[in-house]
């Protein structure tokens, strides 16, 4: 049996995947986000040939109670935590992974954090290695982690920009990775999440805010802020509209903070990619 494990990262379009793609694959033995029970029951009768699992809490939990937590692990150890427990569990697994764009990434990634709870401004949510920000320096440098990924495994990397922009050309080359015959039978290509406009953060962070000066405990400020954000995306309401406008000056500091470390990262990609082609 081959064992194909897809880890996200989060916010990088793997709900769609999730959802639409992966259980509609000919030829895989789709077993979903993993329930342990399930999952091995899956295994063990259905003996498949080539089974495939898709959980971004594989490269780190959910992003978004890290990134709002008051004592929170820095998020590039977290995940090299993660990596660790994935090589230690699944020593032979095939792994496929999405990285994306840093100054994207960290618009995507602030919306997460609101939903979660999270009350800070955009401005002070990144910064350099040297600052207090939630998200900085190390966290989005993606090349060691692709490093230590194809060190440990037979890695499929891609990006999210790719992905959305040519669905069909990353499918084909995890057909060649899965080594089968066929490509997905998608029925749906519509979009599942979508992010916030500033509006809708603005709502979601007063809330927020004023919960925390109510004293409101940090289970019942999850409960509104869900009950909130499902309003929100009721009907044709701007506050959904757009997604979250990164300003000028914030998306060219993290671009030139990353440049380098992008650019090596997205030849590291293609490096990798060609030998996958060639296979």
């Amino acid at each position: 049996m081959k064992l194909f494990i897809h880890i996200g990262l989060h916010k990088t379009g793997t709900t769609y995947l999730q959802r639409q793609v992966f259980p509609h694959w000919p030829g895989i033995t789709y077993l979903g986000k993993p329930y342990v029970p399930y999952f091995l029951e899956k295994l063990i009768f259905n003996r498949p040939k080539v089974a495939l699992i898709s959980n971004e809490q594989f490269s780190s939990a959910y992003v978004g109670q890290i990134l709002s937590s008051l004592n929170t692990i820095r998020w590039w150890k977290h995940r090299a935590n993660c990596i660790n427990a994935l090589q230690e569990t699944f020593p032979q697994a095939n792994i496929i992974v999405a990285l994306r764009e840093p100054s994207e990434y960290v618009r995507s990634l602030y919306s997460q954090y609101i939903v979660a709870g999270g009350d800070g401004d955009l401005q002070n949510f990144w910064g350099t290695e040297d600052s207090n920000a939630r998200l900085r320096g190390k966290d989005l440098e993606f090349l060691p982690l692709l490093q230590d990924l194809g060190r440990r495994f037979n890695v499929f990397p891609y990006t999210y920009e790719e992905f959305a922009q040519d669905k069909m050309s990353v499918f084909k080359g995890m057909q060649r990775f899965f080594e089968v015959n066929t490509l997905p039978e998608i029925k749906d290509h519509n979009k599942i999440n979508y992010s916030l406009s500033d509006l809708g953060c603005m709502k979601l962070r007063e809330y927020t805010r004023q919960c925390h000066a109510d004293g409101k405990p940090i289970k019942e400020i999850l409960i509104g802020l869900k009950k909130l954000k499902a309003k929100l995306e009721n009907g044709d309401n701007p506050a959904m509209k757009g997604g979250l406008q990164m300003p000028y000056e914030l998306k060219s500091k993290i671009k030139d903070y990353y440049r380098d470390d992008w650019s090596e990262t997205c030849k590291f990609i293609k490096m990798i990619r060609s030998g996958v082609e060639r296979a």
